[in-house]
């Protein structure tokens, strides 16, 4: 046996096009092909004040769509026509034999770009869907991936660390989800019906998602992600070249072994930096289809992509807001621009005050429901204020009006007494 290539002809194939209706199903239950996607967020705190920020993507664990079944003649389903005319019908995916392998390099520099990198989501989609979107505007979240030039002669003069992800692709299959294949879950359906203010629609957008990729290839990638450091003066150029190699010494072994000093040589990487860099590369292979107990033994793991249970998304494309992708359903055309005008009312709506006692006033966020909170408790003048969550007498978030005539007041902190203004440099 060549430990040296990947092999091909092993373990169980089935052709798509003689996957029945019940086959097709496993295969889009296990991906969760009819799911939507949804932004994970954190809190992060920055010079004592909290914010809210992206960090992941994630299917949605509620299913918005099913599959309409489509009609098929005897010869697609490779049966002899009996010239009675009848047309069946079954719940079975428009698809497309693709099946050309690919090698493909990312560079990210956030943990929500790497996300979606290993989510195998093309970047201009994604940040069009979610910024773009009625559901994007609710969540405030905006995301990209940054795709790396490997021509780039980019220097980077300061320690720094980013990731890069090389990814090995062996698609099978190439399948479109688009509003004449698709109709509303029962479910779904449903919880649309009851959608009347913001607190449903963030409901619904916990529950089925973000946006919907509409276009998806499926197979088996591997994949590794390096944490790429160095110091000093560096060649973009020079770093990318090392991780390629270690990665292809490392895909190219049934021992999974690969080091950027070693393979460095054998990758022919140009010797053009003005100083050599430390490079840290180390390859620890991840896998997405395929038998992923064999995601280090790359040439063992290749003929697992071919059982169709072994199939996973390795690509997502054509992504849309969720709500724009249930709006082009015949029947549901109407709710894209109920959502908007929900979301639009609640921005026109005056910001709430919770009543704590005679003249003392708590000041809420609607949609956090987190109030206005002296920074650290602090007294003195040029404290910063934050928003922090609610707690019931907690004089920090205690805050007076004091009338200022003409229909205005002044706000005074219930701690301390002092004005709240606003400044700036």
């Amino acid at each position: 046996m060549n430990n040296y290539a990947a092999m091909g002809g092993m373990g169980e194939s089935t052709h798509p096009a003689d996957m029945s209706e019940q086959q097709w199903g496993i295969v889009i239950r296990d991906n969760a092909l009819l799911c939507g996607h949804s932004i994970v967020t954190g809190e992060v705190n920055t010079d004592g004040s909290a914010s809210t920020v992206a960090v992941s993507i994630e299917r949605a664990e509620y299913p918005a769509f099913v599959l309409k079944p489509r009609e098929f003649q005897p010869y697609d389903l490779g049966i002899a026509d009996t010239g009675d005319g009848v047309v069946q019908s079954y719940r079975i995916p428009r698809f497309q034999v693709d099946d050309d392998a690919y090698v493909k390099q990312i560079e990210t520099k956030t943990s929500l770009q790497l996300s979606m990198a290993e989510s195998s989501f093309s970047a201009t989609d994604v940040e069009a869907a979610v910024g773009g979107g009625a559901f994007g505007a609710s969540i405030g979240a905006k995301a990209g991936v940054k795709l790396s030039n490997s021509q780039g002669s980019a220097k980077d003069m300061t320690t720094d660390k980013e990731n890069l992800t090389m990814t090995y692709n062996f698609p099978r299959v190439r399948m479109t989800f688009d509003s004449d294949s698709l109709d509303l879950s029962n479910e779904c359906k449903k919880d649309l019906e009851n959608i009347s203010d913001i607190n449903q629609i963030d409901r619904f957008v916990k529950k089925y998602g973000t946006f919907y990729s509409r276009r998806v290839q499926l197979g088996g990638r591997l994949y590794c992600s390096n944490a790429k450091e160095s110091s000093g003066q560096a060649s973009e150029t020079e770093r990318t070249a090392a991780f390629k190699a270690a990665a292809s010494a490392s895909f190219s072994s049934a021992f999974a072994t690969g080091s950027a000093s070693a393979s460095y040589e054998q990758g022919g990487a140009s010797k053009a930096s003005e100083k050599a860099a430390d490079l840290n590369i180390s390859i620890e292979w991840q896998a997405q289809g395929g038998d992923t107990l064999l995601s280090n033994n790359p040439p063992m793991w290749c003929p697992t992509v071919a059982s169709f249970y072994n199939w996973r998304v390795v690509k997502q494309d054509d992504v849309q807001p969720l709500i724009n992708v249930i709006g082009q359903i015949p029947g549901y055309e109407d709710i894209p621009e109920k959502v908007r005008n929900i979301l639009e009312a609640e921005q026109t709506k005056q910001p709430p005050v919770d009543f704590t006692g005679p003249g003392v006033y708590s000041l809420i966020d609607r949609n956090s429901q987190k109030a206005i909170d002296l920074s650290a408790g602090k007294r003195d003048d040029g404290t910063k204020i934050q928003i922090y969550e609610w707690q019931s007498g907690n004089l920090n978030q205690y805050w007076y009006l004091s009338d200022a005539g003409n229909g205005q007041y002044h706000i005074l902190s219930g701690q301390t007494g002092a004005y709240l203004t606003f400044g700036g440099n």
